[in-house]
């Protein structure tokens, strides 16, 4: 046992044995809480180290010392039940929680966490309110203005391009009536089978770390705010379903939407609808079956399963139109509020009518990936030849393709451009995005100087960003082999695609780079000369060895993944250390 002197309000009190000292906010609680009528209210009360054993209960009444307890501990981890009321202690993470359940307007008032001990209990005050019922799923005709969280800001990406180091901080946005649900986040390709990182530690937790990740649940916001830290390599994962985040048209006219989907989803039918919420959002169209083309009304969906794209076109804009849409794929065959179908998010932005030339002023897209450009016109430039170019160090800029009179669409390597004359519009196709396309570009309308001898060449800027393309194939950045030794290198790839053939290639550039030996689909190793390579389906991992090295086999590598269109792929980094010599 152990004497401690300890100032209690003005007085000194000699503690003996092993009691913890009581020093101010021993126990402490959220201050105020709110919980939906009918609905269900969790509440954390953290306390001090060596308060673990004892017992925790919660009272109410707007005087401490004549407070009601409603329920308590015994002193242990065990859940405690009375009526409606129940409280649980967690003492590894010193926190209590209080679950109220069915509240009414009556359960609203003045409560207190609490701790038994000998002489004055320890306790903090917490405020209850009761707000309205717990609402059901928001449909389109049920939102009002003030139900809707603030929207994202038509730039920001569903991909977070960031660096190592960094820090990522994302808000998830829930529906009313999820406020004391158990929140989570989890990686991987499909939601179905994406592993949980970190979640709440219980329903209501409010604020919870783990390692670099922070969940912080907002109740009030009904907002889930997700911080990476420390940002590493082996962090960057994706969503199984990419879109451009905006698109802008103008009235009168037209606008495409383009969203890229996995491999794994290429059988499903895909649909564009509209609302705040995916899962609330009301259908407009949808691929049906072996139907990859679907029309209503103005607007028209198109699956393209060669690239893993979707594109939606929405034709004579009108104001009304402006909003937030959703591509989706239907997976789960029940109400759609139910299910957790991949969605991405795309506003839709509608302009008046242009005067010369406009356009979106950003556009995304995904490495490996298709974009699309639509810029509007003037009746005036109907005619006029128009073009694509990248902005250089000076004006004019490089043409990369250019339509005429007689030839409305042409095509140059991996950029085609397209005259509308009847919808006053020209949209510039890009395919097989690399990391090098991101930049500025414009749209151009060339004007001879006998048409227009005042004017230079109406323009509008558009810039187009390039993020990581899906995280499907995932390997080392960089191995080190030593001469004459040998070097091992695994690659890990996500569900669904097992039976693909796997391979290793050589050369810088992913396009041109040459296969050195790949599988037949099987777990069967397949040799090569030096090189092997042997696919654990069971694991989802292929292993490649590479036997007597020399110094000439150091170079750039891919570990791949064949599939129709696009392979998958991850950069590896060989390098040969010299060999050892006595």
């Amino acid at each position: 046992m152990q004497q401690q002197e300890v100032h209690l309000g003005g007085t000194w009190v000699v503690q003996v044995a092993d009691v913890p000292v009581a020093t101010k906010k021993v126990v402490k609680g959220p201050g105020v809480e709110d919980g939906p009528r009918r609905g269900l209210l969790s509440v954390q009360c953290r306390y001090k180290p060596g308060w673990e054993a004892y017992v925790k209960y919660w009272c109410k009444g707007p005087q401490w010392s004549s407070c009601a307890i409603q329920v308590k501990t015994n002193g242990d981890e065990e859940e405690k039940k009375e009526g409606r009321f129940s409280i649980k202690d967690d003492q590894c993470r010193r926190i209590f929680t209080v679950t109220m359940e069915n509240l009414w307007e009556s359960d609203a008032g003045s409560y207190w966490c609490g701790i038994e001990r000998t002489g004055k209990d320890l306790k903090d005050g917490v405020w209850v309110t009761v707000g309205p019922d717990v609402a059901k799923p928001l449909m389109p005709e049920d939102v009002s203005f003030q139900d809707l969280p603030a929207p994202l800001p038509s730039w920001s990406p569903r991909v977070f391009k960031l660096p190592v180091g960094g820090t990522l901080v994302m808000q998830c946005q829930y529906r009313a009536g999820e406020e004391a649900s158990r929140k989570f986040w989890c990686r991987g390709a499909r939601w179905s089978n994406c592993v949980q990182v970190f979640a709440t530690a219980h329903v209501g937790a409010q604020a919870v770390r783990h390692g670099r990740v922070t969940l912080r649940d907002s109740p009030q916001e009904r907002m889930l705010f997700v911080t990476m830290e420390q940002l590493e390599e082996g962090d960057a994962g994706h969503l199984c379903l990419k879109g451009p985040g905006s698109v802008t048209g103008t009235t009168g006219g037209s606008v495409n939407v383009q969203c890229q989907y996995e491999e794994v989803y290429k059988g499903y039918n895909k649909y564009w609808c509209r609302g705040k919420y995916d899962t609330a959002c009301n259908k407009i169209v949808e691929t049906e079956g072996e139907a990859k083309e679907k029309r209503n009304g103005r607007v028209t969906i198109r699956d393209h399963a060669e690239n893993l794209t979707l594109t939606v076109t929405m034709e004579n804009l009108n104001a009304d139109d402006a909003g937030s849409y959703w591509c989706r794929i239907q997976t789960v065959w029940i109400l759609d509020v139910l299910s957790y179908d991949p969605s991405v998010n795309v506003n839709v932005s509608v302009w008046p009518g242009c005067v010369t030339l406009s356009g979106p002023r950003v556009v995304m897209g995904t490495e490996g990936g298709p974009l699309s450009v639509q810029c509007r016109y003037a009746e005036k430039y109907k005619d006029n030849d128009k073009y694509w170019c990248r902005e250089p160090s000076v004006r004019p800029c490089d043409k990369i393709v250019r339509t005429s009179k007689s030839e409305r669409e042409k095509q140059r390597g991996r950029v085609s451009i397209r005259d509308d004359p009847a919808q006053l519009s020209f949209t510039v196709t890009m395919t097989h995005l690399t990391a090098e396309d991101e930049g500025v570009y414009w749209c151009g309308i060339f004007v001879t100087l006998i048409s227009d001898p005042k004017l230079l060449d109406p323009t509008f800027p558009v810039a187009v960003l390039v993020f990581p393309g899906c995280s499907t194939m995932r390997g080392p950045s960089a191995v080190t082999g030593r001469e004459g030794g040998s070097l091992t290198v695994k690659c890990d790839y996500d569900p669904g695609y097992e039976k693909y053939v796997k391979w290793w290639c050589r050369g810088a550039a992913w396009g041109p780079c040459r296969i050195l030996v790949k599988t037949t689909g099987s777990e069967q190793e397949v040799k090569n000369d030096r090189i092997s390579i042997k696919d654990c389906q069971e694991d989802r991992t292929f292993t490649v060895i590479m036997e007597l090295l020399r110094k000439d086999d150091a170079d750039v590598y891919w570990c791949g993944i064949e599939k129709t269109g696009t392979d998958l792929g991850a950069k590896v980094k060989v390098s040969v250390d010299p060999e050892d010599r006595e």
